[in-house]
C-alpha cells in the first residue's frame, strides 16, 4: 500500500476487509478467497463514480465448466472439452492514494508472472 502496509483496505460485495496484491494472484481477506493469477483473464483499476477519493479494482475470472452434454455438437464445438464462463469480482472503496501501487502491481509484478506462465 502507499502507507508501506502489505495490502489495501476495501470492499468485496458488501464485506469489509482487506486485499493482499500478490505475485501468485489476490488474496481477500474477510471472508478469505484466494485467486490464483492463472485464473484471471483481465484486471484493471480507475476511479470510481464522479469525483469519488476511492477507485475500484475489477478482475475478470476465466472460470472452466464442463463441456455440454449434448449430442448435436456444432463446428465451433467440435473438439471441445470445456466451456469458458467469466466471473467478475469488484474491490471497491480503496482509497484513491493506492492507484499508483496497483498499478504498479498489475504492470509490475502481475503482468511479469503471468507472461513467465505463458513462456513456460
Amino acid at each position: 500500500s502507499s502507507a508501506g502496509l502489505p495490502f489495501v483496505k476495501c470492499y468485496s460485495g458488501v464485506c469489509y476487509g482487506v486485499l493482499f496484491l500478490l505475485e501468485e494472484g489476490l488474496l481477500f481477506f474477510k471472508p478469505p478467497r484466494f485467486v490464483h493469477r492463472s485464473k484471471l483473464h483481465s484486471i484493471s483499476c480507475g476511479r470510481g463514480s464522479g469525483g469519488s477519493r476511492y477507485i475500484d479494482l475489477v478482475a475478470t475470472l476465466d472460470a472452466v465448466t464442463p463441456a455440454r452434454t449434448s449430442d448435436a455438437k456444432s463446428d465451433t464445438d467440435e473438439g471441445e472439452e470445456e466451456d469458458v464462463k467469466r466471473e467478475t469480482l469488484e474491490f471497491h472503496s480503496i482509497d484513491n492514494g493506492e492507484l499508483r501501487v496497483l498499478n504498479e502491481y498489475i504492470n509490475g509484478v502481475l503482468t511479469k508472472a503471468m507472461a513467465r506462465d505463458a513462456a513456460n
